[in-house]
């Protein structure tokens, strides 16, 4: 079995409510592997995209533990995120997000592309 290329532990998220808080994610544990696909569902606003988020370093919890290819994210500075975003992480919106005029795989090629990737290689590791 390969080994996990993201973990989590006791994942929590809250947002401000009136005068308290609410509970969004309440100790999300996690463990993905390379060559898995995984789905996450569930009802409107039930946290799917906060998760996702923070998953994705764009957003951080209010408490628990991130791990990303062997790196413990806490204390990590934004430009130490966006290194990691830019180099190991891809995010593919569904609906507006997309370019029409391309296919789904150059959709995700597109980045790759942008960062200086040739077009065979991109839609390589794209695909």
């Amino acid at each position: 079995m390969s080994e996990a290329i993201l973990r989590t532990s006791d994942l929590v998220k809250t947002y401000p409510s009136g005068e308290g808080r609410i509970g969004v994610l309440g100790g999300v544990d996690l463990e993905l592997r390379a060559g898995e696909c995984v789905a996450v569902l569930g009802a409107s606003g039930s946290g799917k995209t906060t998760l996702l988020q923070i998953l994705g370093t764009l957003r951080a919890p209010d408490s628990g533990r991130i791990e990303l290819l062997g790196r413990d994210l806490a204390g990590c500075t934004e430009a130490a995120r966006t290194l990691l975003r830019r180099r190991h992480l891809g995010f593919l919106y569904q609906h507006h997000h997309l370019i029409g005029e391309l296919s789904a795989l150059e959709n995700v090629a597109a980045p790759l592309r942008f960062a200086g990737a040739s077009r065979s290689e991109a839609e390589a590791r794209a695909g």
